[in-house]
């Protein structure tokens, strides 16, 4: 969530990404996202969402990248894209988790949501009112 959030990126950007495709050290980090008709576009990444996922790299990789796996892979393969269906499905129980805590928070929550959400601008002007947790990435 914290990566739909912070990069608007489409449902399959997200799926797409390579742990080659992260740089986090860069002066600007910043995502490579693979997006439609084969383009790549850059996501420049705010602190807290870098310090985020660098703790997903280190706790389900224990390396700071440089590979070709996928940053979320499917649980039942264990090295192919996770599904829309499955990336769907934490969308909605990390939003419900989240409603407990901070109203706000639409319980039918979806990806492309998070696009709109981010180019309306209010992204911005309401980023304080609500705190995802590290466990919603």
């Amino acid at each position: 969530m914290t990566l739909l959030y912070a990069t608007a990126a489409r449902l399959d950007e997200i799926r797409s990404i390579k742990l080659d495709d992260i740089h986090l050290e860069a002066a600007k980090p910043y995502l490579s996202l693979h997006g439609k008709g084969k383009k790549i576009r850059t996501a420049y990444m705010l602190p807290r969402a870098v310090a985020l996922v660098q703790a997903y790299i280190k706790e389900t990789y224990g390396q700071a990248g440089g590979t070709d796996a996928l940053l979320f892979p499917s649980r039942v393969s264990g090295h192919g894209k996770l599904t829309e269906a499955a990336l769907d499905k934490r969308i909605k129980t990390y939003a419900a988790q989240a409603n407990v805590h901070c109203k706000d928070v639409l319980l039918n929550t979806h990806a492309h949501l998070f696009r709109h959400y981010v180019e309306s601008g209010k992204m911005v002007s309401d980023m304080e009112k609500c705190r995802i947790s590290p466990a919603s990435l």
